[in-house]
């Protein structure tokens, strides 16, 4: 009887554990805070050429927001001073925020993405469209 009690206990504290755990990877937004998730969005949106927002398919407060490693990553700086930064950024292997806009073209160029330096909150460059 007390091995029966002894084993509803330890499966009822795997489950409870399993769903915390389950809860606590859904609340997280791709390593990015969802605090920032507007004001991240808001920085690559002002980064889109003009010309290009009518090709863009989603509203841009709907953007996906990502965590990514700088290393062997192709990213294009647009000013000298984006390569600049961005080049001090590989040399340490960093952690930047890609935002991806779906566009009408994607099949055909891709989507358009901007990459923000967390630390400064700036975009440094592009992930390249085709």
């Amino acid at each position: 009887m007390k091995k029966i009690r002894i084993g509803a206990i330890v499966v009822s504290l795997i489950i409870v554990l399993f769903l915390g755990i389950s809860l606590f990877l859904a609340c997280r937004s791709n390593g990015v805070s969802s605090l920032n998730l507007h004001e991240i969005r808001k920085i690559a949106w002002k980064s889109v050429e003009k010309n290009q927002y009518d090709t863009i398919t989603i509203k841009w407060e709907e953007a996906r927001v990502e965590l990514i490693e700088s290393k062997d990553k192709w990213i294009i700086p647009i000013t000298d001073e984006q390569k600049k930064k961005l080049e001090q950024i590989k040399k340490t292997d960093s952690i930047l925020i890609a935002v991806t806009f779906n566009t009408e073209q994607d099949g055909l160029l891709g989507p358009i993405v901007p990459i923000i330096d967390p630390k400064t909150m700036e975009v440094v460059g592009f992930y390249p469209r085709y």
